[in-house]
């Protein structure tokens, strides 16, 4: 199936635990399908590892051929920066200028950070890559 008309949704997560931080990213094209799915531990703060992923969610958005986004986040910070909201972060600076960048290279794209909007849990959970510890993007 072509994304190239379609809408996408890349939701975002990232956690941190015992000074290791992880980022989780979830595509799901226009009917509900996931079509990719990426995790990994990075040596950054929980900020810096959601900006990276949602840098990573609009890169790969281009790369699987879609025109429109929608970027699902579970920090608020980084969404409020993000949109204008708030004031960026001076570490945050080369993560937010690469973002907006990308933004403008869609049809339609969008960051947002509403809770609600995250797809019901169907029975599995996320594992981070550090250990057997369970948590869920809810």
């Amino acid at each position: 199936m072509s994304l190239k008309g379609a809408m996408l949704h890349a939701y975002v997560a990232a956690i941190e635990r015992d000074c290791r931080t992880a980022v989780g990213v979830v595509f799901v094209d226009s009917l509900g399908g996931v079509r990719r799915r990426f995790g990994r531990s990075i040596p950054a703060s929980k900020d810096h590892a959601a900006f990276r992923g949602v840098l990573y969610a609009l890169w790969n958005s281009r790369r699987l051929g879609c025109r429109r986004v929608i970027v699902h986040s579970d920090n608020p910070a980084v969404v409020a920066q993000i949109n204008g909201r708030r004031e960026v972060d001076l570490g945050l600076v080369g993560p937010y200028l690469q973002v907006r960048a990308l933004l403008h290279a869609y049809r339609s794209a969008r960051v947002v950070g509403d809770q609600k909007a995250w797809p019901p849990k169907r029975g599995r959970s996320l594992r981070p890559p550090w250990g057997p510890a369970r948590w869920t993007m809810s």
